[in-house]
């Protein structure tokens, strides 16, 4: 109670004072409280030199959306502790404004991230997959292999200092329309007109597909 600082150490580790004592614990969760120390003498402030490891999760809609209203929510657990959680908003493409992270986190734990359908979203219309990148001590950048799925988990290397995992989707639907037009004798002037049977099917190149509607021909 009456915290008045917070700091973190290159490891990871979070520290939150009062007036008169420090406690130290895991990140991200703030889990297994350790004292460092009740002997402080009116402490109103923490600081630290050091930047600790970092986790970020973050949605790239390619392609645009299915529905304008679809959207996706992002979640990052440690075990079955649900750490942080984020929704996307709007109808933008692209990287989106609402993310997870950064968050402080220490090294060497594994932490499971995942997204999950929100607003109008229906997750079998879309492709899904992620990708993490490492950013290591010394500067140096690793892209991890992209996995197809909507769900990974990832530990933060002994000598990494920052991931980002980015979840990226892509519409798996197709809007197609079939007009008629009639020409005059000339051949010219097309124009639209009713009453013709038209028609269209749909073929799976890979895997199925499903059309809506399913009749395959219409007046």
């Amino acid at each position: 109670s009456n915290v008045n600082g917070v700091a973190f150490d290159a490891d990871g580790h979070g520290f939150l004072s009062s007036s008169g004592e420090v406690q130290k614990y895991n990140m991200p969760g703030w889990t297994d409280r350790a004292p460092v120390t009740s002997s402080l003498g009116g402490s109103n402030d923490l600081s630290s030199c050091s930047s600790p490891p970092t986790i970020t999760i973050e949605k790239e809609v390619q392609g645009g959306r299915v529905n304008t209203t679809d959207q996706f929510t992002l979640s990052l657990k440690q075990g079955d502790t649900t750490i942080s959680e984020a929704t996307t908003e709007g109808s933008a493409t692209g990287v989106q404004d609402q993310r997870i992270g950064p968050i402080p986190t220490v090294r060497n734990v594994s932490l499971t991230f995942s997204e999950g359908a929100a607003g109008t979203t229906n997750l079998s219309q879309y492709a899904s997959a992620y990708q993490c990148t490492v950013t290591y001590r010394d500067g140096t950048v690793q892209n991890l292999e992209q996995v197809n799925g909507t769900s990974g988990s990832i530990t933060i290397p002994s000598t990494g200092d920052a991931v980002r995992c980015v979840f990226r989707n892509s519409p798996l639907v197709a809007n197609v329309s079939v007009q008629k037009q009639v020409t005059d004798t000339s051949g010219e002037n097309p124009t639209a007109r009713s009453g013709w049977m038209v028609g269209a099917a749909s073929t799976a190149t890979v895997g199925s597909v499903t059309q809506a509607p399913s009749a395959t021909t219409g007046t």
